[in-house]
């Protein structure tokens, strides 16, 4: 009679192989998982540079007259007037941007400066995106 199965050495050195693998992807996979939220993050802070902008363009009488001078506004108020989409989730944390981010346009000299202050707001949450 012909056994046709695997013996226990043959599992054993299966298992140890796809230990190896395993330990050999993982790392990669996470790196690259992390490389690519951190673009995404980027992309992020772009998009909201870029709705300030917008905003900027369409509310000009607003705008700094003075070089040097500075127009706070914050991420819930883009949001409500539907400058920046309101559902965005930071992929850093997978949580919502806080509305209280701070924004700012800035005149300098001729130009004007956005400015997104990542580390300003408060402790998002994962429930309301709302603004």
């Amino acid at each position: 009679m012909k056994n046709k199965g695997f013996t226990l050495v043959e599992l054993l050195a299966i298992l140890g192989l796809l230990a190896v693998i395993t330990l050999i992807t993982i790392p990669a996979v996470d790196g690259v998982i992390k490389k690519n939220k951190k673009k995404l993050y980027v992309q992020q802070i772009e998009t909201i540079r870029n709705g300030l902008k917008t905003w900027g363009d369409a509310n000009v009488e607003m705008l700094p007259e003075e070089s040097g001078d500075v127009l706070p506004l914050n991420l819930g108020y883009l949001k409500s007037q539907g400058f920046v989409k309101p559902d965005m989730i930071n992929p850093m944390n997978d949580k919502c941007y806080a509305n209280d981010i701070k924004l700012y346009i800035k005149k300098v000299n001729e130009n004007y400066e956005y400015i997104v202050d990542e580390e300003s707001g408060s402790e998002p949450t994962t429930s309301d995106c709302s603004p």
